[in-house]
Parts: structure tokens; C-alpha cells; sequence
């Protein structure tokens, strides 16, 4: 029996999985990328022994998967001549689960950061492990001398929290 050229229901599934597994495929790329990127800055930071200032601004930080974030955490945590770290605009409290853990580590190990700029990067909204790991990071590391949190709408923070803020500066 012919239906005339409609198709059935049936018929749509293969080409939804199609659909499926190109996507699947697309993101694949696009992970192995970021990650090829992500070693590639990591490389840069650990071969170029005078670099004083990074600006990661409005990188789309959050979208870097964890294997990433390992590499540049390590390649900054390693570096004794980097004095400022931007991070503007990068929304920390969408980053993979473990990252800002990752990020507060290369803060609190990067001992020659004094200027640290995390402005608009939604930190109200971090979870409290990532608030406790970031504000102890700060805290921890004497050699920071500035740093930026404008628009980050902290306002709604709890008491907690800003005690951890205010011992961090």
C-alpha cells in the first residue's frame, strides 16, 4: 500500500537519532576543542616566564569542562610573574561542578597575583562550597592587593557569607 508519500511515526525515529547523534558528535568536536584550547593557555602560561597580566574576560569560562580547568589551575598555580587575573564576566556559578574549586586553588597558589578582578561573574549565586573555596583562596593569598566584585548583585548574601568576605579582604 502506498500512503501517498507520508510518512509515519516510525519512519521519523531513524532520523531523530540521526538528529541525536550528530548533535552528539557536533559537541563532541567542540569539547575536544575547548580542551585542545585550554592546554594550549595552559602551555603559554608555563612556557612564558614573563607574563604579568592574564585577562580571560568574557570567555565563556563556564562552557570549559573540568579536564580544562585542571590545566590552566595547574599552569597558574605555577607561575611566579603573573601580578593581575581577569575573570569579568564569566559566569562562576555556571561553571562545571568542581571548577571554581579548581579556579580558588590557582588564586590561592599564584603568590605574585596582587590585582584580582572577578567582577560581573554572578558570584551571589555560587553555591556555598564554591563561596567557602573562593573567599579562602582570597584570604589566603597576602600578595593580593585589589580586588574588583562590582556587579555581582551581593546584596542577597547571607550573613555567613559576608562574614567569609570580609575576613577574605
Amino acid at each position: 500500500d502506498d500512503d501517498g508519500g507520508a510518512s509515519s511515526s516510525d519512519d521519523d525515529e531513524p532520523e531523530e537519532a540521526t538528529s541525536d547523534a550528530a548533535f552528539d558528535a557536533r559537541h563532541t568536536r567542540t569539547l575536544e576543542r575547548a580542551i585542545t584550547a585550554a592546554r594550549a593557555v595552559a602551555r603559554a602560561i608555563e612556557q612564558n616566564t614573563s607574563i604579568a597580566k592574564l585577562w580571560l574576560s568574557e570567555n565563556n569560562l563556564d562552557t570549559v569542562s573540568l579536564a580544562s580547568w585542571q590545566f590552566l589551575s595547574g599552569a597558574l598555580s605555577g607561575n611566579a610573574t603573573l601580578t593581575e587575573l581577569r575573570l569579568d564576566r564569566n559566569e562562576l556559578d555556571q561553571f562545571p561542578e568542581g571548577t571554581v574549586h579548581l579556579l580558588a586553588k590557582a588564586i590561592e597558589e599564584t603568590s605574585s597575583i596582587a590585582v584580582l578582578s572577578i567582577a560581573r561573574t554572578n558570584l551571589g549565586a555560587l553555591s556555598e562550597t564554591g563561596w567557602v573555596a573562593l573567599t579562602r583562596a582570597i584570604e589566603r593569598n597576602a600578595s593580593i592587593t585589589a580586588i574588583n566584585l562590582s556587579g555581582n548583585k551581593l546584596g542577597a548574601l547571607a550573613q555567613a557569607q559576608w562574614g567569609l568576605l570580609a575576613r577574605a579582604i
